[in-house]
């Protein structure tokens, strides 16, 4: 295989006039993602183009190139940018950044003016979590497994993915391991993460300590306590409690604490250095009567009495309805005083091409790009200069720049193309530079074989491509060969500077033509000149002549690099492959679609169309495919066509033949662009007898819908987030998802890179391709997918009616965290801290509190203080004694009656 620095025209010098200097790129990425280039070239004179690439080695093509003609004073540097999409397999991407001068009237590299380097491109990637405690659960979307050490590794496809590690893994009673954040500094767990690469993250724990608070009556500061941390637990000095079935009610004064702390104040702390345990005790000072217990033992027995009452009368309802009637309505009402009493609580380079081979035509070698696909050959000939004693001298390939081999590797998609590799003319210049050319001279030169070996290779159709002192060669060559370019051919000139010998010998042509150019006004002078006067557009005997001028003034002298931007653009491409078809499609002419030719065909003919394959969508201005699988019967040779009935019009025409042992033809139809939303056409068959087309099957109608947009989806999972498309700004849906058409090229695309909604905020951290900048400039050919991963917090105040808390702030979704307040209990008045809550969830000191949305955690207290007979306590008390008087009068008077009616 030849190597770039074999193929590169190199010179020796004391200092190399252009070099790339450094490459920023990633040294591994995902398949199909998109990969950004930086190459920094240093120069040392001044020039007046500069042309930079990057090329795939392993397939031998130019993956991204730029011209920069502006000129450039040296000694300086400048950095160019290139977006690039990685291959879809994964493997070893080899490429190599080059960058080259034009000197001397050709491009000039050294051996320091390219750099090859390698990317490595993955569709998997491992997952390491380091430092995990045995046996621990690891939650990888949304499936549990073990760890058996404290490593976990598992093979991951590239891309979104959620991680989540156990919470709490306990060594043992009374101590724990609690997940504080990982090692990158995320505390969100579970948590999601974009692998692109391999990665390793290690979840960081704090142990932890029980601290168990035994008691009688309510005391605070049992819960999970930091190792080494001081806790402190507190129970009060006295309290009351109910005893005798709540009759009385006895009073109680602290003494001391056992178990782990031998402490005589209700109020002590203990260093958490294991688990912990205490157990307070208290001594009783005395008995009083409790009122609130005379009220429920009176309340208790009216119940029953009126239980009783209700039994006793179940069998004079009709007599005593109105007596029941009032008895539940009374009943009703002492249970709803009941609840109303006691309320409940509720809390809130240019390597050899894999795809082209090398064949020496005549006395030169040449690039053969096969194409079998087609039934039409590419003649390239490029740049070069003229020669002193008439003709042309043609460069190597390797003498274009990086943006016309991109232009020409473009056109081997469609059809067969012949470069020129190495000349047989040897030509040294002043800078020591070699250059093997090729001459173009006189009738019987190098095209003429060049030509003919296309046509022994079975192409039907040669088209002869020259551009700038090439295009000169070319059209010289079909003005003094008419014979030989013909109909059935075509010539094709770029931004040519034609002579006024071959101007004036236009009119011999017998070729179709084309001419395009890009803005040079004295170039296009000429060629229009040329163009008016070629033959006129139409028929000529029995071939049909078809000539085309296209001026692109937004184009440089290269028609694929656009003024503005220097890059490449497909523009040229496209007008050459509709002139291509177009020109082999005017040959046809009328196609008998109606009539008893027709008819007779119809019924019966020598191929079947079997299946049609074409693209589910196309793009406007964009050449497509259609794949044709053909059957059959009697010949082996013929033209598959597309044909628009609506407009009498042959829209392109593919020549195809079989080997005689096969009954099958797999033929695939190159077709022109659309430039409307839908096309309709059929597929046939023809054949030519005696000069005429016949159609040779059945017709095979088609439709075709086409779009001059693409459509760009990008999810943010923030509602209403504004984002900016080619600083138009857009406003996503209340999912976050945004869907628009655009049109095919290089947009910007920018998100918020932060956003605030009150109690909830979102940090942008990167795309699901890796990208960290929420700013980018992507090329867009193509309907794409863009997800923003955004950071979520959310606002967490920490509130108490007493004390001091800590905990207010923000926190990443699916964190944790541990509020704390000072001090757990007061005296004044006297309440102990009693637990967290949030909304109906409670949690003890040290347990840890998910945020997993805005929240506000209130501290909860309970009262120690002593009971006291306040007015309300007295007012019911006396209300359950004199319902019960009531009541048990009433049931005196019912056995009263009961005896007298029995005597």
């Amino acid at each position: 295989m030849i190597t770039l620095i074999q193929c590169l025209p190199t010179v020796q010098a004391d200092a190399p006039l252009v070099k790339v200097n450094q490459l920023d790129y990633p040294k591994s990425v995902g398949t199909d993602s998109s990969v950004v280039v930086t190459i920094q070239v240093s120069y040392s004179d001044k020039f007046g183009m500069i042309d930079v690439g990057i090329w795939d080695v392993g397939k031998g093509v130019v993956v991204q190139s730029l011209v920069s003609n502006v000129t450039l004073a040296g000694p300086g540097q400048a950095s160019f940018t290139f977006s690039l999409r990685a291959p879809s397999h994964p493997g070893r991407w080899d490429l190599e950044g080059i960058t080259r001068a034009w000197v001397q009237d050709a491009w000039f590299t050294d051996k320091a003016g390219f750099v090859s380097f390698s990317i490595l491109v993955l569709d998997t990637a491992t997952l390491i979590l380091n430092n995990l405690q045995p046996g621990a659960s690891v939650i990888i979307d949304g499936a549990r497994y073990t760890a058996n050490a404290t490593i976990f590794i598992r093979q991951l496809k590239l891309g979104i993915h959620t991680v989540e590690t156990s919470e709490l893994n306990r060594e043992e009673l009374g101590s724990r391991f609690i997940f504080v954040k990982w090692s990158d500094g995320a505390s969100s767990n579970p948590r999601t993460i974009v692998l692109s690469e391999n990665l390793t993250i290690s979840p960081t724990y704090v142990r932890q300590y029980l601290l168990t608070v035994n008691s009688d009556y309510v005391s605070t500061g049992s819960g999970w306590y930091d190792e080494d941390k001081l806790a402190q637990f507190v129970g009060p000095e006295t309290y009351t409690s109910p005893i005798f079935f709540g009759l009385f009610t006895g009073s109680y004064q602290f003494s001391s604490w056992s178990g782990d702390s031998q402490s005589n104040s209700p109020i002590s702390t203990v260093v958490m250095n294991g688990p912990k345990s205490v157990t307070s005790h208290w001594t009783r000072t005395g008995i009083q009567l409790s009122l609130s217990g005379v009220a429920d033992l009176f309340l208790f027995a009216s119940c029953i009495l009126m239980l009783r009452r209700g039994l006793t009368m179940r069998g004079k309802l009709n007599r005593k309805g109105k007596d029941v009637v009032k008895s539940f309505a009374l009943l009703l009402l002492i249970l709803l005083t009941f609840v109303i009493s006691n309320p409940v609580l509720v809390y809130g380079q240019l390597p050899t091409p894999t795809n082209a081979s090398i064949v020496s035509i005549g006395d030169a070698d040449w690039f053969y790009w096969n194409q079998p696909a087609s039934d039409t050959c590419i003649f390239w000939l490029g740049g070069g200069t003229e020669y002193s004693q008439g003709g042309y001298l043609i460069n190597p390939l390797e003498y274009e720049s990086f943006g016309t081999i991109r232009f020409l590797q473009d056109l081997t998609k469609f059809y067969c193309v012949v470069a020129l590799e190495k000349g047989a003319y040897r030509f040294s210049d002043t800078t020591n530079r070699t250059i093997y050319q090729e001459l173009i001279q006189g009738q019987f030169s190098i095209d003429r074989q060049v030509h003919q070996w296309i046509i022994a290779q079975g192409y039907k159709h040669t088209f002869i491509f020259g551009y700038s002192v090439g295009a000169m060669a070319a059209a010289s060559i079909a003005v003094s060969d008419s014979q030989d370019w013909t109909s059935s051919d075509g010539l094709v000139l770029i931004t040519a500077l034609l002579t006024a010998n071959v101007i004036s010998d236009a009119h011999s042509m017998n070729t179709n033509l084309l001419l395009l150019y890009g803005n040079a006004p004295e170039f296009q002078l000429t060629g229009i000149k040329f163009f008016e006067n070629a033959p006129s557009e139409g028929w000529h005997g029995p071939s049909y002549f078809h000539k085309e001028i296209h001026i692109r003034n937004d184009m440089g002298h290269e028609v694929w690099s656009p003024l503005k931007t220097n890059t490449y653009s497909p523009i040229a491409l496209r007008i050459i492959v509709n002139f291509i078809e177009k020109s082999k499609a005017l040959q046809i002419g009328k196609v008998p679609t109606s009539g008893s030719e027709a008819r007779q065909v119809q019924d019966k003919g020598d191929f079947d169309i079997f299946s049609v394959t074409s693209p589910l969508k196309i793009f406007w201005d964009e050449p497509f495919f259609v794949n044709v699988l053909v059957t059959l019967h009697n010949s082996s040779t013929g033209s598959l066509v597309a044909y628009d009935s609506t407009k009498n019009q042959t829209l392109a025409v593919m020549d195809f033949s079989t080997p005689k042992q096969s009954q099958l033809a797999n033929v695939r139809l190159n077709m022109p662009t659309v430039n409307s939303s839908q096309t309709s056409f059929s597929l046939m068959i023809l054949q030519k007898h005696n000069d005429k087309w016949q159609v040779a099957s059945k017709y095979y109608p088609m439709r075709v819908n086409a779009t001059s947009q693409v459509t760009l989806r990008i999810l943010t999972h923030v509602p209403n987030s504004r984002i900016l498309i080619d600083n138009a700004t857009y406003v996503a849906s209340a999912t976050g998802l945004l869907q628009i058409g655009m049109s095919r090229g290089v947009h910007t695309v920018e998100v918020q890179a932060a956003i605030d909604r009150n109690d909830r905020h979102y940090f942008f951290t990167r795309w699901n391709d890796s990208n960290p900048s929420p700013s980018r400039s992507m090329q867009f050919d193509d309907d794409t997918s863009l997800e923003a991963m955004y950071q979520t917090q959310y606002h967490v105040t920490v509130v108490s009616s007493y004390g001091t808390t800590s905990g207010t702030g923000w926190y990443d979704v699916n964190s944790t965290l541990e509020p704390s307040i000072s001090p757990l209990a007061l005296s004044n008045p006297s309440v102990l801290f009693d637990h967290w809550s949030n909304g109906d969830d409670a949690y003890g000191l040290g347990a840890p509190i998910q945020v997993h949305s805005p929240m506000i955690i209130r501290a909860n207290w309970a009262d120690v203080r002593e009971p006291q007979s306040d007015r309300g306590s007295v007012v019911w008390t006396a209300f359950c004694i004199c319902l019960f008087s009531i009541l048990f009068v009433l049931d005196l008077r019912r056995i009263r009656n009961s005896r007298r009616s029995l005597v």
